[in-house]
């Protein structure tokens, strides 16, 4: 390790070389991350479709859409980081993406509306459209027929509206755990600011919170349609889980799967919940004066996470890059941590050292 010495005070500074954030340090780690969480991903939707581990499973009913929606999400993802990555490396490109569009900032978020937000909020919408096509006419068709066939003929487009918001909320979760930090190696390597990716992950967490409680709305409008009607029509389509069959979940089926299948309404109340303690504790009044009590409810996020996976499993496959990828970037942060850091020391005499 090469040292120098300070000629007036005999001072020693051991240095060496910065461990940069290069393509081969982080590019790579973060491509083989992908592909890895893709591979788990894909892999269970072949596996689930016989003992699947969440309250309900898509791939069950709809094994097609399943997997397109997987595969959809995590291209959508690669080519997002693409982009990111080539950006980095164009300093032209960075200055066009950041031009603003209009001079006046937009409320609330106090930012300019630049080139490039323009451009990703039309990429997360075009998500969301692509996530219509794939879902809606399976999704209505399935619920619409369950329902007409019980002598039912009413709320069937609404159990197919209830299903779709669930998978919007998929992605959006997966873009709102998407890793951020003041010290953030990923976002070092994208050089994305602070602000940015602060702002994104804002918005997307918003939006989440946004799309479940219509999502909550939905099954509650639905739930009180189906409780108007004769006890014979709860057979039909479940209360607590109107997925599957009335044999297939509890009360109908009194077995473990059963039971478990019953929990889909318990654990996205306890997501509800835990959603609206955080989006309460971000509002700036409160998030200023009471910064601990904004940080801490943030922590019950990570057995948020977990509670919403075991909901449907299509929230784990979309979770799964930036659960993975917080784990890359911790990993990346703590082996800088080791790195002594280049340094010199000039002295000012009388006892006064820079």
């Amino acid at each position: 390790m090469p040292s120098r010495i300070g000629k007036e005070e005999g001072l020693v500074v051991h240095t060496r070389p910065w461990s940069r954030i290069t393509p081969r340090t982080c590019l790579w780690p973060l491509t083989g991350t992908l592909i890895a969480t893709f591979g788990l991903s894909i892999g269970l939707t072949f596996r689930s479709d016989r003992h699947c581990y969440a309250g309900t499973c898509g791939e069950w009913l709809f094994p097609l859409q399943a997997r397109l929606h997987v595969v959809v999400w995590y291209v959508w993802l690669s080519v997002t980081m693409t982009f990111l990555a080539i950006r980095a490396f164009h300093p032209q490109m960075q200055k066009t993406l950041a031009r603003p569009i209009f001079h006046r900032k937009l409320p609330v978020i106090k930012r300019n509306l630049t080139v490039g937000a323009c451009l990703m909020i039309s990429w997360i919408l075009a998500l969301y459209a692509v996530i219509v096509g794939i879902w809606w006419h399976r999704l209505r068709d399935y619920f619409v027929d369950r329902s007409t066939a019980g002598g039912i003929q009413h709320g069937g487009t609404t159990l197919a509206a209830v299903a779709l918001t669930g998978h919007w909320c998929d992605v959006t979760m997966g873009m709102a755990l998407i890793p951020i930090s003041r010290h953030s190696a990923l976002a070092s390597f994208f050089q994305l600011s602070v602000s940015t990716t602060l702002t994104l992950h804002m918005l997307s967490a918003y939006t989440l919170f946004v799309l479940v409680i219509i999502h909550a709305l939905l099954y509650v409008s639905w739930l009180s349609f189906i409780n108007s009607l004769a006890e014979q029509a709860k057979t039909i389509l479940p209360v607590l889980n109107p997925t599957y069959l009335y044999h297939e979940t509890w009360p109908g089926n009194d077995s473990s799967l059963g039971v478990w299948r019953a929990s889909l309404i318990f654990t996205g109340l306890f997501a509800v919940i835990v959603m609206l303690a955080i989006a309460i504790t971000t509002l700036p009044q409160l998030r200023r004066k009471h910064f601990n009590l904004f940080y801490f409810t943030h922590l019950f996020s990570v057995l948020m996470v977990i509670v919403i996976c075991l909901h449907a499993s299509t929230m784990f496959y979309c979770t799964a890059p930036g659960l993975a990828m917080w784990c890359l970037d911790w990993s990346m942060r703590l082996r800088e941590l080791k790195t002594v850091l280049p340094g010199s020391i000039s002295t000012f005499g009388k006892g006064w050292y820079m």
